[in-house]
């Protein structure tokens, strides 16, 4: 769900259990990014770090140290114990709660790691969803399936005046007004119980009888085993302006701000150069980038349209695009494209009236072996230039996803020698002012090959007169690899 997090860890142990400690830290690297180092006794951080793995020989069976650890370290992990019952009733006095008896087996370590890294990707995504609770701009309630509050963010508590003490195992008929008739309510919990996402406006009361205006959605959550358990009610607060005028608002532009910093960094190193801009049609938009070089030589990539626009198109890109992140990091490229197919698919089948569906060019970059990897999902077609001049063009080898949920992905592999650039983009670029499209794919190989990159986006949109209006999303993918690198000439 979130990205990975920094782990840092320190060893005081001997020479010989180096290698096998590093060896079990360097399985978790998917999920967290470890920060070692090896220490001599009494060389602590000077600030508190997660982790110390350290050898019972190198703890002294004394109360002072361990509180001087307590004080360095959230965790201790202690091996080569020997298990008598005053050692143990020590550790566990100064909360030492992992530790391993001498002689251990790998698989031990292996264990304990296992479950102490979960627990931290739990508590870091947990805070992280705290934060985001806590500081969002906009009315966050959970309630049970009768609709009984059982949370309320701190910005609820403002707009209503009352307390999370005062709100809890409530219904939110305390802030309830008489505007709305029983027909609202009823159609309300038609919706909800249905498992249907309800939206709508209340027209609220705050406990000092002030009355406000909510722009809401409320969500069932299902339990694992598929019943509707909790209700999540995401509200902003509009003025009667904002009601009949002000679609533009404040809420709406911090999300869009949220997305976009969600967006790829571009990168530019010694072997690879990569740049997009994306223009969106109505403040969220169903287009988005994903690039990533997980490890040293190999890149992936993916450039996502999901049809229409607003908060579902741009909710689906963000989680298709985070997906294809995490799979591409365990599996190859086809099967997470139809991890991606399927998961569109139950969606759509779920929610017919709200159907989605998505286009989109899924690439991996692998410089050691000299090999880019495509699919191209009912996509336009991604134009690929050579350093002899030539340009090619690799048309969609794949329908859309979110339509056939048993179609099998393939890929086109083509060898990365003399390839000098990879560019893609999205119709709204040619859409919005009716040009053809093989017109439009001979204007953009011309105006590529003699452009020069830093005002490749410019030139283009210029040429198209994007700027002018704005009918649909505009997304444009450039992705350029250094010739010295991957052993061909310029």
């Amino acid at each position: 769900m979130f990205s990975r997090f920094t782990l840092y860890i320190d060893l005081l142990t001997a020479q010989e259990d180096y290698a096998p400690i590093l060896d079990v830290i360097e399985r978790y690297t998917a999920y967290c990014e470890p920060i070692t180092r090896v220490l001599s006794t009494g060389d602590w951080p000077d600030s508190k770090y997660d982790l110390l793995i350290i050898d019972a020989m190198h703890l002294p069976t004394d109360s002072t140290f361990l509180n001087q650890l307590n004080l360095h370290y959230e965790q201790i992990i202690v091996i080569n114990v020997d298990l008598t019952p005053n050692i143990l009733s020590l550790y566990y006095a100064h909360g030492i709660i992992r530790w391993l008896r001498k002689g251990y087996f790998n698989v031990e370590l292996i264990a304990l790691l296992d479950t102490y890294i979960r627990e931290k990707r739990r508590q870091n995504q947990s805070y992280l969803l705290d934060n985001l609770f806590n500081s969002a701009q906009n009315t966050i309630v959970i309630t049970d399936r009768r609709g009984n509050i059982e949370y309320a963010n701190p910005y609820f508590e403002k707009l209503s005046g009352y307390s999370s003490r005062e709100l809890i195992s409530k219904s939110p008929a305390v802030i309830k007004t008489d505007f709305h008739d029983q027909d609202f309510y009823r159609a309300l919990w038609e919706t909800i119980l249905g498992g249907d996402v309800w939206e709508g406006i209340f027209v609220n009361q705050s406990k000092y009888l002030h009355r406000f205006y909510e722009e809401a959605t409320i969500t069932p959550i299902r339990s694992p085993h598929g019943e509707i358990e909790k209700f999540l009610k995401i509200g902003r607060n509009i003025t009667r302006e904002r009601l009949l005028l002000d679609e533009l608002s404040k809420e709406v532009r911090l999300a869009r701000y949220v997305m976009n910093a969600l967006l790829p960094s571009t990168i530019e190193n010694t072997e690879i150069a990569f740049d997009y801009h994306i223009t969106h049609y109505n403040q969220l938009g169903g287009d988005f980038i994903v690039f990533e070089n997980p490890i040293p030589g190999k890149y992936h990539f993916a450039l996502i349209d999901v049809t229409g626009h607003g908060v579902s198109s741009a909710l689906i890109s963000i989680t298709i695009a985070q997906m294809f992140i995490d799979y591409m990091r365990f599996n190859p490229l086809t099967s997470s494209v139809d991890t991606l197919n399927r998961l569109l698919c139950k969606l759509n089948a779920d929610y017919e009236e709200r159907s989605k569906y998505m286009t989109g060019i899924f690439g991996t970059i692998d410089v050691q072996t000299g090999e880019l990897q495509l699919v191209n999902a009912g996509h336009l077609d991604l134009l690929l230039f050579r350093t002899d001049g030539t340009s090619e063009r690799y048309a969609p080898n794949n329908m859309m996803l979110g339509v056939l949920e048993n179609q099998e992905t393939v890929a086109y592999t083509i060898p990365l020698e003399n390839v000098r650039r990879l560019f893609c983009f999205t119709d709204g670029l040619y859409e919005n002012h009716g040009l053809d499209y093989d017109e439009t794919l001979k204007k953009l190989e011309d105006l590529i090959g003699s452009t020069d990159k830093a005002l490749l986006f410019e030139k283009i949109l210029s040429e198209f007169h994007a700027d002018e209006s704005i009918l649909d999303d505009i997304t444009l993918c450039n992705i350029e690899l250094k010739p010295q690198v991957l052993g061909f000439e310029q």
